[in-house]
């Protein structure tokens, strides 16, 4: 479908946001005028006067780490470079320990939460296994599938230490 203007909206009553990104600016605006006037918010990616909100230029490292850049709308090309200078950065600095751990820390809070009373508690166990040298040491050597045997084992002692208290 090649978008002429904003009058396919209305084909979806439901709308909340229109990001208009089609590299045409009129269409943008006039798309942005659409979603306005069905009481949608509306941003143009490349008028950010036009906008009603503004739009942060986002990094994704490994599916994992998300981190924005925001200009509060008044470069989205100062945004970019600085985006593109930023991931550059994060690239070099988050080893593939990290990402490990956050995969590792996603398995097992759920059964820490299950586990251990209260956030405090959980807090300090995932800490723990943060800072633990025989994980720290799996994980740099690739062998995640131990790490998370070991961690798992570490919440089962810390399971058994909660019910003895």
């Amino acid at each position: 479908m090649r978008v002429q203007d904003g009058g396919f909206l209305k084909q979806y009553p439901r709308l909340h946001l229109v990001l208009a990104v089609t590299g045409d600016r009129e269409l943008n605006r006039n798309l942005v005028a659409a979603a306005r006037e069905m009481r949608c918010f509306g941003y143009c990616a490349d008028d950010p006067e036009f906008s009603d909100f503004s739009h942060p230029a986002v990094i994704n490292l490994y599916d994992r780490i998300q981190v924005a850049v925001s200009t509060g709308g008044r470069s989205p090309l100062m945004a970019k470079k600085l985006r593109e200078e930023t991931e550059a950065v994060l690239l070099k600095l988050v080893k593939k320990e990290d990402i490990y751990q956050i995969d590792l820390q996603e398995k097992l809070r759920p059964h820490a939460k299950n586990i251990l009373p209260t956030p405090e508690r959980r807090k300090a166990f995932l800490e723990s296994i943060n800072h633990d040298t025989e994980i720290l040491e799996l994980l740099s050597r690739d062998r995640f599938d131990e790490a998370c045997d070991l961690a798992r084992a570490r919440l089962e002692r810390e399971a058994r230490n909660e019910k003895s208290r």
